[in-house]
């Protein structure tokens, strides 16, 4: 695709994000019915998905924004009442000065049990306009995000499964995906793994260097502008009786934030050497090589770009297959282990409490897991689409 194609695509797609979310119809009826981070699996769809679907019982005031409310708003089923109140929101949209407000951030217990990740919380009038945006970029942007990339992908685009080759009825942006890569790449001769985690992930992003980089795609720099208003630049802290706190890089929370950070990131599966390979999931890098210095130059690349990207990453587990004293088992995030079995590599899945997912936690019960997903719209018919 030439650069004047791409242009053209995302003139296409800014008109056609004005022309939805500046209808307060449209608006509405995407509230009612949209079930935002329908199609995404794995921990971000868990976790951030209560924001939109999770019932208010449930989730309580962890889905509520700087607002107050919640997506069961008192005017949900009343049409009339509702497009009246989403009229200004739409007209925002529509003279191109919408831009997020207050965020609330909030302290959620990670999955593991180690610490509290720290929430930033977008109203739900902010919500519905970053659901519609989402719905604009995903189509536009996702295909362009490295293969070898899971967690926060879309398992459904355009109403169709997405399936990597080789790894049939594995959702792509599971966990389960990244241990098979890497499982095949120890059976393919990749002897010397690496795992990286970046610091402070998703508040470290540059919003500079994202603005400039969905330039250089193509996008029009008032959208991209736009863009960067979706994300919010402030959030009332209830810890600190309301006190307002800046917000920088991509908050936790917005819809579109893990596809930005998705893109943002996309370019360091570009710095594997040849005999190395990149998969990541989220912010954890794993480097598989065919030889210690070739994992080497592989890790001193990704490092260099992560540093141009203004982003830190440090080493979690190093395992060299085939050396004396090796290791027997290279543990891949939290739900699977690699192990050695002296020349062969076998997959096991780790047994790990669920208890923070419990029916009364704030993820609560009622999201269908990796295999019953579906399309997020009742009635429709599934196709499956190999990448």
């Amino acid at each position: 695709m030439t650069r004047r194609e791409r242009k053209a695509l995302w003139e296409m797609a800014y008109k056609e994000f004005l022309r939805r979310a500046g209808s307060a119809k449209f608006l509405y009826e995407t509230h009612r019915d949209r079930q935002t981070a329908a199609h995404y699996t794995g921990e971000y769809r868990r976790q951030m998905g209560v924001f939109w679907r999770a019932p208010a019982e449930r989730a309580g005031l962890r889905t509520r924004g700087a607002d107050g409310e919640s997506r069961q708003t008192t005017w949900i089923s009343n049409p009339r009442k509702g497009i009246q109140v989403l009229t200004p929101l739409a007209e925002r949209v529509r003279l191109q000065s919408y831009r997020c407000g207050l965020l609330r951030l909030a302290q959620w217990d990670k999955p593991n049990g180690r610490g509290k990740r720290s929430v930033a919380v977008p109203s739900v009038y902010d919500r519905l306009i970053a659901a519609v945006l989402l719905e604009i970029l995903e189509p536009l942007v996702d295909p362009g995000l490295s293969p070898f990339q899971h967690g926060y992908r879309a398992t459904h685009l355009d109403g169709r499964v997405v399936e990597l080759p080789g790894f049939p009825g594995v959702p792509r942006g599971s966990t389960k995906i990244v241990a098979y890569r890497l499982r095949r790449a120890v059976n393919g001769g990749h002897l010397f793994l690496s795992e990286w985690d970046i610091i402070n992930a998703f508040p470290s992003v540059d919003r500079a260097i994202l603005r400039q980089m969905l330039i250089e795609d193509g996008c029009p720099a008032k959208f991209a502008r736009l863009i960067l208003r979706c994300l919010g630049t402030q959030a009332i802290d209830p810890r600190r009786n309301g006190e307002l706190v800046e917000v920088t890089g991509i908050p936790l929370g917005s819809p579109i934030g893990p596809l930005m950070f998705n893109f943002y990131v996309a370019r360091v599966h570009h710095t594997a050497r040849p005999g190395s390979v990149i998969t990541s999931y989220a912010d954890n890098f794993f480097v598989a090589s065919r030889s210690k210095d070739g994992r080497s130059e592989t890790v001193r690349d990704m490092e260099a770009i992560l540093d141009t990207l203004n982003l830190k990453a440090k080493e979690k587990q190093r395992l060299s297959l085939g050396a004396g004293d090796r290791p027997h088992e290279f543990q891949v995030l939290r739900d699977w282990e690699i192990r050695w079995a002296g020349d062969r590599a076998e997959l096991r899945e780790r047994r790990r409490s669920r208890s923070p997912r419990g029916k009364d936690s704030p993820w609560g019960s009622g999201f269908p897991l990796h295999g019953d997903l579906g399309s997020g719209r009742p009635g429709e018919p599934e196709e499956r689409h190999l990448l």
